[in-house]
This record gives C-alpha cells, sequence and structure tokens, in this order.
C-alpha cells in the first residue's frame, strides 16, 4: 500500500509533529516504569483493577470481533478486558519491546494478531475494526483530538477512550515526572471532553472515575467519513 493510500485515513488541518513523536518513542521505549516497578504501581497503574472492569463491560463479548488495540503497552491489559476470542488483534505501540511482549501474551487469547510499530495514524492497513481501544493514550499527544477523529475513522463499531480528569493530585506527579522526559501531560475537564466528541460528530457515553474518564462511542460503518 503506497503513502497515498494511507493518507485517506488522516485528516486535514493537522498532522504529527515529528519532535514530540520521537520524544515519545524513546519514552515509552527507555523510560516508561515497568510494571513491578514502584513508581508504576504508586502513581501510572493506580486504579488499574477498575480500569479493567470499566473496559470489560464497556467492551462487551468480543468472540469474533475485529479488535484494534492503540498504546497496546505489554498487553497484560487487553488479556484482562477480552471476553471471547476475537478474529482478529491488531496490536499497535511506540515501543518494539512492548509489542513483542504484548504478542507474546495475547497468543493465549487470538490465533490471528498483527503488530503495528509506531505512529499508528500512519502504519495501519486502510481497513476498519469492530471495536477500538485507547486507554492511557490521548493524555501524552499534545494533539489529542485529532488523534480522537483518527481513532473514530478506524471504527465501524465501539470504540474506546479514556483521559485524565484536571485537578487530581495523581496526575500532578505524572506531569512533572513527564515533563523531565520531555513530554506534555494532557488533562481534561468533562465540558472540554464532551467538546471535542462533539466537535469530532461523535456522540457517546461519558463515565468519570476517581483518576479518568471514560468515553464510550458506537459508531456505525455507513457514517464514516475517508478524506
Amino acid at each position: 500500500m503506497d503513502e497515498g493510500q494511507i493518507k485517506r485515513h488522516r485528516i486535514p488541518g493537522s498532522s504529527t509533529d515529528p519532535a514530540p513523536l520521537s520524544r515519545l518513542t524513546h519514552y515509552f521505549s527507555h523510560r516508561y516504569p515497568k510494571r513491578k516497578s514502584r513508581l508504576s504501581g504508586t502513581v501510572f497503574r493506580v486504579g488499574e483493577a477498575e480500569r479493567i472492569q470499566i473496559a470489560r463491560a464497556f467492551c462487551g463479548a468480543t468472540t469474533g470481533l475485529h479488535v484494534l488495540d492503540v498504546g497496546c503497552g505489554d498487553g497484560e491489559f487487553l488479556a484482562n478486558v477480552l471476553e471471547g476470542r476475537p478474529a482478529t488483534l491488531t496490536l499497535s505501540d511506540l515501543s518494539m519491546d512492548s509489542l513483542a511482549t504484548a504478542r507474546e501474551t495475547m497468543r493465549a487469547h487470538c490465533a490471528d494478531i498483527a503488530t503495528v510499530a509506531g505512529d499508528f495514524q500512519s502504519a495501519l492497513p486502510e481497513r476498519q475494526f469492530d471495536l477500538v481501544l485507547a486507554i492511557g493514550v490521548l493524555d501524552y499527544w499534545q494533539d489529542w483530538r485529532h488523534m480522537l477523529g483518527q481513532l473514530a475513522v478506524l471504527t465501524s463499531g465501539r470504540l474506546l477512550i479514556s483521559m485524565p480528569p484536571e485537578g487530581v493530585p495523581r496526575h500532578w506527579l505524572r506531569r512533572i515526572w513527564l515533563a523531565c522526559q520531555g513530554v506534555r501531560l494532557q488533562t481534561v475537564s468533562r465540558d472540554h471532553l464532551h467538546l471535542a466528541l462533539a466537535e469530532a460528530g461523535l456522540d457517546g457515553v461519558l463515565l468519570r472515575t476517581r483518576y479518568e474518564w471514560f468515553a464510550c462511542v458506537d459508531l456505525d460503518p455507513k457514517e464514516v467519513r475517508r478524506e
């Protein structure tokens, strides 16, 4: 597939800035706290049990679905969310090591697994997925509204995203840590997230937990407009 075909997934008026993308790739490849580290347990993965429970409820049965997980990490989160064996599973992450680990983790859950390294916005094939997850992803992207639109284009069924709320002390610690890595943390209010969904032509269910906003959007494939 040539670059011209891939570009049909892109939304006019915005693009990925190579400098932040390079910093994010370096961060997730070399600096992101490992799952069992103290920093991960006290700051980055706090509330994960609740996060898994909510994602399972929103995703529902996944048997026979074509699933995309953007920012899959080591795959442990997705392994706990799936209820049933997907027909295909596409894993996307900036870290090659995380992708390799996720692929091994998910082998017991799906026979047809594809991996996409780097920026999913330009690397994914021209297709759509029944279920798209981007949990703990948009908060790292400066142009997260554009990324939200890209995720919607890839979705022919259900899209599930999360964003950190404003004013949560845990996220102040994350913001300091990430600033030291050259990464800016994005946080949102309910109105901010609702407006972003509306601007992307999306209407979904919003759920606030102590540490995150979740947005669940159902999309009909006929409603998707490709540029």
